[in-house]
């Protein structure tokens, strides 16, 4: 029955086509992997009532388009990563009701716009990758809540502004990338950042 799949794991195979809407009638689905897939077209707006989706992956496609605002419902979400591929728009804003959010990883892609501020809201967060993507900016101070994030990976972007004090509170934090031709930081490194004790990068180079 439709209500028992939970996994959908399409990876590295020569699968065309597009991803069908119709997949958002498998309720009780936690994982849709179709990394490595030369799918195309757009991610379904649909895929919001799949309430129980843990993780969606679509690393190395086709598939093209903006994240859907209704990824806001997806409150069971725990990776998203659209790692080198077709994606563009911008963040929602929404993405930052995904409560159990873990990891979001938007690398090499045409993603752009700015850092929303409501990615604060994901307390869970471990890891936001955003690096080579056409993101925008300046680093949202309101990212300092994020207590328990570890890999902050935003290099290679058209940043500018300055070090947002507030994220010596993140002191879960092992990895800062904010390198790359680009970045247009300026200011000086805030002397709060020796709180974090558990840094073992960080690169501004």
């Amino acid at each position: 029955a439709d209500g028992s799949v939970t996994r959908l794991e399409l990876r590295s195979n020569f699968l065309m086509g597009t991803l069908p809407a119709e997949i958002a009638n498998l309720e009780a689905l936690q994982v849709l992997d179709v990394s490595t897939v030369p799918l195309s077209g757009t991610i379904p707006p649909a895929f919001s009532v799949l309430t129980n989706l843990r993780e969606l992956k679509v690393d190395r496609t086709l598939i093209s388009g903006s994240l859907p605002t209704t990824v806001g419902r997806m409150r069971s979400m725990r990776s998203l990563t659209a790692t080198r591929s077709m994606l563009s728009g911008t963040v929602p804003a929404q993405s930052g009701s995904m409560g159990a959010l873990t990891q979001m990883s938007l690398t090499r892609t045409g993603v752009s716009g700015t850092i929303p501020a409501s990615l604060s809201n994901a307390q869970e967060m471990l890891a936001i990758e955003f690096d080579q993507t056409v993101i925008s900016g300046t680093l949202p101070p309101q990212l300092g809540n994020l207590k328990l994030l570890e890999d902050l990976d935003i290099d290679d972007i058209a940043l500018s502004g300055t070090l947002p004090p507030s994220y010596a509170a993140m002191t879960s934090l092992k990895y800062i990338e904010l390198d790359g031709s680009i970045t247009r930081l300026s200011g000086t490194l805030p002397p709060e950042y020796g709180n974090l004790v558990n840094l073992v990068d960080l690169d501004l180079d």
